[in-house]
């Protein structure tokens, strides 16, 4: 990795730590984390940037207003919602094929399970409404999968 020439490492420097305040003060519920991204410098396309991913939906507009605001470069700020990564989500698939179960909820099943629209979160059905067994999923996943609160049954068509 090359070293970050003076201008690159005067808007990190400058930066980050108003972000990371400004984190620290208005969005720790939001699960809001700020990572610097060398991509673009380092591919000699573009500038470091400093990524803000935001967990909460509804948290998102105003930190990219907020922060946008507060920055001395702003055209070096990107505030995003936070989205597992594809291996992240590849691996709670994994998990969620081998179908596991807790005592006590043997009949509840999986129906449905796929990468959420909004979320990005593995989204995950049950056949029957069991709470236990949901937040057991949404523990043992990290908060990678969020359960569908209203219970689905596969049908199987005949004809």
């Amino acid at each position: 990795m090359k070293p970050l020439p003076p201008h690159e490492q005067l808007s990190v420097s400058t930066d980050l730590p108003l972000i990371e305040r400004w984190l620290e003060n208005n969005l720790v519920s939001a699960q809001a984390t700020v990572a610097i991204d060398r991509a673009a410098f380092d591919s000699n396309l573009g500038h470091v940037l400093l990524v803000v991913s935001v967990r909460e939906l509804s948290e998102v507009d105003r930190a990219r207003e907020e922060l946008t605001a507060l920055v001395v470069y702003p055209d070096r700020l990107r505030v995003r919602r936070w989205k597992p990564a594809e291996a992240e989500l590849r691996r709670i698939h994994d998990w969620i094929c081998t179908r596991p179960t807790l005592p006590g909820s043997e009949d509840t099943k999986i129906t449905s399970w796929g990468p959420h629209h909004e979320t990005g979160l593995m989204w995950v059905t049950l056949n029957r409404k069991d709470e236990t067994y949901a937040a057991y999923l949404v523990k043992a996943s990290g908060g990678l999968i969020a359960v569908d609160p209203t219970p689905t049954t596969i049908v199987a068509l005949t004809g």
